[in-house]
C-alpha cells in the first residue's frame, strides 16, 4: 500500500485557527502605530508652521500682515504635503487669521483620531489636544 502525503482537515483548521488569532493581534497594532507615526508627523508640521510664524513676526514686527499690509495667507509648508499628510490632517488658522500679536495653529484629523483630537499650538508655544488621551501621549 501506498501511504498518502499531505495535510488533513484538522491539521489545515488549527493552522488556521492560529493565524486568524495572530492577525486578531496584529492588525489592530499595526494600525494604532501607523496612527501614531502620523499624529508624529502632524505635530512636527505644526511645530514648523509656528517656526514659520515667529520668522514672519521677526520680519513683519506682527502676525496679521506684512510689511506692504497684506493680510497673511495660511502658508503652504512642504512638511504638509510630503509623504501625504495632507490627507490626514487638514491645517489652518484657528481662527482664521492670526491677530496682530498673537496666532493658533490647529491641526484637524480627516480619517478620525479620536485619541488626539485636534491638535493646536500657539504663539506662546501652548499646545492642546481635544482628544481622549493626555496631551503628553498626543505631543
Amino acid at each position: 500500500m501506498r501511504s498518502l502525503k499531505g495535510f488533513s482537515l484538522v491539521e489545515l483548521m488549527v493552522a488556521a485557527a492560529i493565524i486568524g488569532v495572530i492577525a486578531a493581534i496584529a492588525v489592530p497594532s499595526y494600525f494604532s502605530f501607523v496612527t501614531k507615526a502620523t499624529r508624529t508627523r502632524a505635530t512636527s508640521c505644526l511645530l514648523e508652521h509656528a517656526q514659520y510664524m515667529a520668522r514672519y513676526r521677526a520680519t513683519n514686527l506682527r502676525y496679521d500682515r506684512d510689511a506692504a499690509g497684506v493680510n497673511i495667507t495660511f502658508p503652504t509648508l512642504a512638511c504638509a504635503s510630503d509623504s501625504g499628510l495632507d490627507t490626514k490632517y487638514t491645517f489652518s488658522f484657528e481662527s482664521g487669521f492670526p491677530t496682530i500679536s498673537s496666532f493658533k495653529i490647529k491641526a484637524v484629523p480627516t480619517a478620525g483620531d479620536s485619541d488626539c483630537g485636534v491638535l493646536t499650538i500657539d504663539n506662546k508655544g501652548v499646545k492642546t489636544s481635544s482628544g481622549l488621551l493626555s496631551l503628553d501621549s498626543c505631543w
